[in-house]
């Protein structure tokens, strides 16, 4: 985890780190707690990730405009993001009649920062934010539950492409969707996307899915989440490690020094 780079670093051995996961805030109720795009939207300007990065990641981390990199399916070059603007999040909560909001947001012990981070940054903009710590495996144990309205984390069964993102995380059955939250603008995207036979007309509906998805917040807050492989200079070289999942690196191209 970044959280060892330095202890890594004082015993004289090499980090390599690399994005390993995608994460993004996972505003689950949104039908409910956060039905108003205004809110939403307001969410997504009050997340600061660089403080983030400081907080909790050792000042590792990159910011994301969307789900997918450029080159990969859905991936529209248009959508900007959201970037940390606590001026237009009140703005936008003024506009939504500054609603009263209370939510429980649960974290992982090892992520009780971010949990802090995240807390301390829709305070800014009137919620009212109970933070549950417990362990790793009780929070992977209810994360995708009906039970909390609002998570920050990922699922790497959406990295396949934008047709997987929207069966796990926005149809009504999908495992990512605990509170069955319907689109019917993106369930209809979804299925011209799949039934279109030209490869060029096909993408072009992903990337309009990519759209609709950041101009409604359905989504948003997305950095890389990077881990560490350390490694003594002295003996080995070349570690390379991948992009994203499988967290490896490329054993058979690491080289002994001097080799």
């Amino acid at each position: 985890l970044p959280s060892f780079k330095q202890r890594a670093e004082s015993q004289g051995l090499k980090v390599v780190a690399y994005p390993a996961l995608r994460y993004h805030l996972l505003m689950y109720d949104r039908e409910g707690v956060f039905k108003d795009v205004r809110v939403r939207q307001a969410m997504c300007h009050a997340i600061n990730r660089p403080e983030i990065f400081q907080g909790q990641f050792n000042g590792l981390g990159k910011e994301a405009a969307q789900r997918f990199e450029p080159g990969q399916p859905g991936h529209a070059p248009d959508v900007t993001g959201y970037s940390y603007d606590l001026d237009k999040a009140k703005a936008l909560m003024a506009e939504a009649g500054n609603p009263k909001i209370a939510i429980t947001f649960p974290v992982f012990e090892p992520v009780k920062a971010l949990g802090e981070l995240v807390k301390s940054q829709l305070e800014a903009i009137g919620f009212s934010v109970n933070l549950e710590v417990m362990s790793t495996p009780q929070f992977f144990s209810i994360y995708q539950s009906s039970k909390y309205p609002l998570i920050y984390n990922t699922s790497t069964s959406e990295d396949p492409g934008p047709y997987d993102y929207y069966t796990y995380r926005f149809s009504r059955d999908g495992v990512g969707n605990p509170f069955k939250v319907t689109s019917p603008e993106l369930d209809q995207l979804a299925r011209t996307g799949l039934n279109e036979p030209d490869p060029a007309k096909q993408e072009a509906v992903w990337k309009q899915m990519t759209k609709l998805i950041h101009d409604q917040a359905l989504d948003c807050g997305f950095f890389d989440y990077y881990i560490l492989f350390a490694h003594d200079p002295k003996r080995v070289d070349n570690v390379v490690p991948t992009l994203f999942q499988p967290s490896v690196f490329r054993y058979r191209d690491a080289k002994p020094v001097g080799s």
